[in-house]
């Protein structure tokens, strides 16, 4: 082939324009990336339509550790974990080893979308280790019984992922800001959770046609959000009715709206920590609990549900239909029989009837970590 003039001035206004692209992207990138611990309430027009006029922001988080991208773990973390939000690096890098550890134990085949069933425990493990794809986003959605609304700022497209056929509205939703391989969290004030109750979930739901909400990387998942069906008034009586739950009793992680604080917190948490638990413990048992497991964890084939020390009480579960109010019209004695039966009391402390009723409401309704 003969390489002439023509050809040569035609390959590098190619190469230029390629590299100009990159450039761009890279720019786009980086103004997309917030400052850590800022505020940043800059979104496409479209996007504040569905914040309905609220001061939803993105918060700035660590994007990455020795080159590796680790934005989405600090964002998932930031959002679940009142604890995380601290100014040492090194200090993330071991809460996010100790979530994936925490993350890895809660592995079970029953509780996994068809298209993650084909991941086993091994190649999950690794998964973690690179940028989080579809299969390890589904997966946590899977086992924490979660919702994620991710606004894609590249597309300007939003997108959804949970655990069930239809979106459960009663689940605990967490937003996200994304560009590319850049995740931010995003918050309105102090507030990280988000259910049916919030106006967001409302708007993003009723939405219709083009502006209706796809489910994330649908080619992939095979997922897709179900229109007409999936309309907030229909999915909210659906669920709320029980009709579409394949969970236990022990297992639902509904967020009853009785027990919804005044800062908007579900089982009046602070700041969307899950479980009411100190330092991130997850299923309400501090370290040192039976079972033999470390932090509390259950074994993989056994339930996920808390286990209590005696024998006789070691199957007690409270009654599906008890909410906050039916708690608090109860008697300081029946309060504090339920509160011994779940082996709640720890030390010499005496807590007041509303703080037995929410711990009672906490440890009973939990996100399992």
């Amino acid at each position: 082939m003969e390489i002439n003039y023509e050809m040569i001035v035609k390959y590098l206004c190619t190469n230029k324009a390629n590299k100009s692209k990159v450039m761009e992207s890279k720019h786009i990138a980086n103004t997309f990336i917030t400052d850590k611990s800022v505020n940043n309430y800059n979104f496409p027009e479209k996007f504040k339509s569905i914040f309905n006029g609220e001061s939803f922001h993105r918060y700035g988080v660590t994007t990455y550790d020795n080159n590796t991208d680790i934005s989405f773990w600090t964002s998932l973390l930031t959002l679940i974990n009142k604890d995380f939000i601290i100014p040492y690096n090194n200090d993330e890098s071991q809460m996010i080893i100790e979530f994936k550890t925490q993350l890895l134990e809660h592995y079970k085949i029953s509780k996994l979308s068809s298209f993650v069933k084909k991941t086993d425990k091994i190649e999950l493990r690794e998964k973690l280790k690179i940028i989080p794809d579809y299969i390890v986003l589904q997966y946590i959605v899977d086992v924490l019984e979660i919702n994620f609304i991710i606004f894609d700022f590249k597309t300007e497209e939003y997108y959804v992922m949970y655990n069930t056929d239809i979106m459960n509205p009663l689940n605990r939703t967490f937003l996200f800001a994304k560009y590319e391989n850049n995740w931010e969290p995003i918050m309105l004030g102090t507030k990280k959770v988000f259910d049916y109750n919030d106006m967001i979930l409302k708007q993003l739901l009723n939405q219709t046609g083009t502006d209706m909400p796809k489910y994330y990387d649908s080619y992939n998942t095979k997922k897709t959000f179900l229109e007409g069906k999936q309309s907030f008034s229909a999915t909210k009586k659906t669920f709320l009715e029980g009709k579409q739950s394949t969970m236990t009793k022990k297992e639902i992680t509904y967020v009853d709206p009785q027990t919804q604080s005044n800062n908007g917190q579900p089982n009046g948490q602070p700041n969307g920590q899950p479980n009411g638990q100190p330092n991130g413990q997850p299923n309400g048992q501090p370290n040192g609990q039976p079972n033999g497991q470390p932090n509390g964890q259950p074994k993989d084939n056994e339930s996920d549900s808390v286990h209590t020390d005696s024998e006789n009480d070691k199957d007690f579960e409270l009654p599906p239909d008890l909410n906050k109010t039916k708690l608090t019209r109860m008697k300081l004695a029946e309060v504090q029989e339920l509160y011994n039966k779940l082996h709640l009391n720890k030390g010499n402390v005496k807590p007041t009837k509303p703080v037995m009723i929410e711990t009672i409401l906490a440890s009973q309704k939990t996100i399992k970590v």
